[in-house]
């Protein structure tokens, strides 16, 4: 089965092509009908495939219980996000922690200065 992706590693945003037998990763190449990229694709993307077969890869939301982050559904994970930005509103907290967050695909002003 072939998947058509985005690679998430930079701002050019290459095509992927995803190879998949069942739920494993058999080959990442670039897309060669993706209009940006035209099938090229940068040494970044080389680790996808790794990345995705990396045992410490975390495969599901974590939420805090008790002090400790246990796995939830995104259900929970949206809504104890929800209700963290709540509580933080309410108390007139509300900053830059509950923005959003910079990555490379949408780099923060700060990043960009000299």
């Amino acid at each position: 089965m072939v998947h058509y992706r985005t690679c998430p590693f930079c701002e050019a945003t290459c095509g992927l092509e995803v190879k998949l037998r069942g739920d494993r990763v058999v080959s990442v190449r670039g897309d060669a009908d993706d209009v940006f990229s035209h099938g090229f694709l940068c040494p970044k993307s080389q680790g996808l495939k790794q990345l995705n077969e990396d045992p410490d890869r975390l495969r599901a939301p974590l939420v805090r219980r008790d002090g400790e982050l246990v796995e939830a559904s995104w259900e929970e994970a949206f809504a104890a996000v929800e209700e963290g930005l709540g509580a933080r509103s309410a108390a007139g907290r509300a900053g830059p922690a509950s923005g959003p967050r910079p990555s490379a695909s949408c780099p923060s002003p700060a990043s960009r200065r000299r």
